[in-house]
């Protein structure tokens, strides 16, 4: 039900971007970009094991998606993109991979004719859980039902920069997650546990080409 709402709220959106002017400063673009993504899901405090402080390190992912974008004036413009993104993080020689659906609405500001500022928000709804343990040699998808690994839902702030070149374009993103992405206890092998809360850190970096 989530997921429905996430790509209604999409179409609706777009629906509403194309219904401006395609004159003069009001044109509406509309493109495809993926690329590639490093992420992490920090620990607010690191837990504490044996004495040491332990934390995540990043997990690469990839992402690909549609932006449609809206210029304003001459230096603003707005974009709405939607995008399946498979990121996570690794723990301890575990490996933690999740695919989202995710809506990002941003604001751009043109620094120039090829470069342009944004920021804005993202709201992400869980599709799939996997994780890759120590002891395995493949990543095995976990029932949300059974254990998550990370909520069903995860929003935060989004900047970085855009490069365009005719109707190519690049990007570089970081995503900084706002709400915990999921509160954990994990248990040793000694028997100790310790928990923690983790964050969403993420690094996008992509092409796109610009259809209309």
């Amino acid at each position: 039900m989530k997921n429905r709402l996430l790509l209604l709220s999409l179409f609706v959106s777009i629906q509403a971007f194309s219904q401006t002017s395609n004159t003069g400063n009001d044109r509406f673009n509309l493109g495809l970009m993926g690329g590639w993504s490093g992420s992490n899901m920090a620990f607010r405090e690191k837990p504490n094991v044996d004495g040491k402080l332990i934390g995540t390190t990043i997990e690469p992912g990839y992402f690909a998606g549609v932006s449609a974008r809206q210029q304003i004036s001459r230096r603003i413009a707005t974009r709405l993109e939607a995008q399946y993104h498979v990121r996570g993080y690794r723990f301890l020689d575990n490996r933690n991979r999740f695919s989202f659906l995710e809506l990002t609405p941003l604001f751009e500001i043109n620094v120039s004719e090829q470069f342009s500022i944004v920021a804005g928000g993202y709201w992400a709804a869980r599709l799939q859980q996997r994780l890759k343990a120590w002891n395995e040699t493949s990543f095995k998808t976990i029932d949300p039902e059974v254990v998550e690994l990370t909520d069903a839902n995860d929003f935060g702030a989004v900047a970085g920069l855009n490069y365009r070149w005719k109707r190519f374009f690049a990007l570089v993103r970081y995503q900084h997650g706002l709400n915990s992405a999921v509160d954990v206890e994990y248990t040793f092998t000694d028997g100790s546990t310790t928990s923690g809360r983790q964050f969403n850190r993420t690094v996008q970096i992509g092409v796109g080409y610009i259809l209309l």
